[in-house]
């Protein structure tokens, strides 16, 4: 993808993070929220990840997902997803919200950086 199509990308990511954000009322005291939890919830990642995975593969509709046909858990898989839920969070409660990205936003992952002047202040 050139840089043209990247930046259109982005800015569509932006506008749909914009609209979900006055959508649910996402505002600079859930900024300040997300902020202050990062030291509490960071460490809690792994258990956090955990405690998804073991509700997912408690129901077979959602279990299903993470298992081969014999029902046996695909454990490479099931590593993966874990894995990425972890960095995702991490990165989540990493990213600074208001300013410009932090160097972990390189990866996709996580919140975009919001510029929280317009629309969410308004």
């Amino acid at each position: 993808m050139d840089s043209g199509n990247d930046a259109h990308a982005s800015q569509r990511v932006m506008e749909r993070f914009l609209r979900l954000a006055d959508f649910i009322v996402f505002g600079e005291h859930e900024v300040r929220l997300v902020r202050e939890s990062r030291n509490l919830l960071s460490p809690l990642a792994p258990a956090i990840v955990a405690a998804v995975y073991d509700h997912l593969l408690r129901y077979p509709e959602t279990a299903r997902f993470f298992t081969d046909a014999a029902g046996r858990s695909d454990e490479v898989f099931l590593a993966k997803r874990k894995e990425t839920l972890s960095e995702w969070l991490e990165v989540s409660l990493d990213v600074r919200l208001d300013g410009p990205p932090s160097p972990s936003t390189s990866t996709g992952w996580g919140w975009p950086t919001v510029a929280l002047a317009s629309p969410l202040n308004t």
